[in-house]
């Protein structure tokens, strides 16, 4: 999953040798992977609206739960703040509501 994320972020920087993805545990067993760029970058990761780095976490999350796990994607600044740029996380879109009706239909599928 690391390198998945990487490659999604790298895919759209300017400097992709700067991209650094660290991952740890976190609670209940999730995976939480955060994201460290240059400072240059970070608007195109996170986007207007927070909206490229909400649907990255989308896309990744579509790959976690065929693989079956759970992940957080945070992304922070060199200095390893938390971007104060990145949309609210109870912030809810249309992509949102989509990865969540794949994520039932995935479900229904393993379970039938």
């Amino acid at each position: 999953m690391k390198e998945f994320i990487e490659y999604l972020i790298k895919s759209i920087v300017k400097n992709p040798d700067a991209v650094k993805i660290s991952e740890s545990q976190g609670e209940e067993g999730k995976v939480i992977y955060t994201i460290t760029a240059s400072k240059e970058d970070m608007g195109t990761i996170i986007g207007r609206k927070g909206r490229n780095i909400q649907s990255i976490r989308n896309v990744a999350r579509i790959k976690a739960i065929r693989d079956d796990v759970h992940i957080q994607i945070e992304v922070v600044d060199e200095d390893g703040r938390r971007s104060p740029n990145e949309a609210p996380k109870g912030e809810v879109s249309d992509v949102d509501a989509d990865v969540d009706a794949l994520e039932a239909e995935i479900e229904a599928e393993d379970n039938a």
